[in-house]
């Protein structure tokens, strides 16, 4: 499979060994409101959630622990990521480079 194929898969199961750890530690707000957690709402399809309509801490707590970009980095198939904006799968899927945020193990998340 070419290069190009490989970064506009949707389900990216079998290209990335690795998991992100971006969702664990990172959250953009846009100025809608919008969350997303990646670093970039461009590299991710969906967000999260809106900081808008949340009415508590634990809500807040509750939307961030257990969200859709988790799943989708846990089960290896990166659906929600953008292979082709974010440099960091890219570099993974193309040359097998382990960014420093990538992690072997989903313990240490």
């Amino acid at each position: 499979m070419n290069n190009i194929k490989k970064l506009l898969k949707t389900d990216k199961t079998g290209l990335v060994n690795y998991f992100c750890t971006v969702p664990w530690t990172d959250l953009l707000i846009n100025e809608t409101g919008l969350m997303f957690a990646c670093w970039c709402e461009g590299k991710v399809k969906k967000p999260i959630g809106n900081i808008l309509d949340i009415k508590s801490t634990d809500e807040f707590l509750n939307i961030f622990n257990n969200n859709i970009m988790r799943d989708s980095i846990l089960d290896k198939s990166y659906k929600l990521c953008h292979a082709y904006k974010c440099e960091l799968l890219q570099d993974n899927i193309l040359t097998g480079v382990i960014p420093s945020i990538f992690t072997e193990s989903e313990n240490d998340l």
